[in-house]
């Protein structure tokens, strides 16, 4: 009984994306210090994490707008860092978000983008 209290009492790394929005949302209120972003055809991969340095010891959010990311993270697409403003997905094509941190499980959800490289769909649109 004390180990499913225990389970039970621990935030995973779920998140969803909020369309309307243009928004990772961690479920739980769990910051997000690491997310990966890959093309399903491998056409562009990009790695985005939190860096504490960057963001004068402030906190990770729990949400991640692809309009505007966040001065405190940091991003990468070959090994090779990306100006946030820069950041950009292509347009139809479909991607793989993974988020993973700490000892918990990566969770992973797929997105679709349109003709302006908007998110039209995504695999997880809410807290389960």
């Amino acid at each position: 009984m004390i180990i499913l209290l225990s389970f039970w009492g621990c935030c995973n790394n779920d998140f969803y994306f909020d369309i309307e929005n243009q928004t990772i949302v961690s479920c739980c209120d769990k910051p997000i210090l690491n997310i990966r972003i890959k093309g399903v055809d491998n056409s562009l991969r990009y790695s985005i994490r939190w860096n504490t340095k960057v963001s004068n010891g402030k906190n990770p959010p729990n949400r991640i707008s692809f309009n505007h990311i966040n001065e405190g993270y940091e991003i990468f697409s070959m090994n090779k860092k990306v100006e946030n403003k820069e950041f950009k997905l292509l347009p139809k094509s479909k991607y793989e978000i993974k988020r993973y941190q700490g000892d918990t499980p990566s969770v992973k959800i797929f997105i679709t983008t349109n003709e302006f490289s908007e998110v039209l769909e995504s695999s997880n649109v809410s807290c389960r």
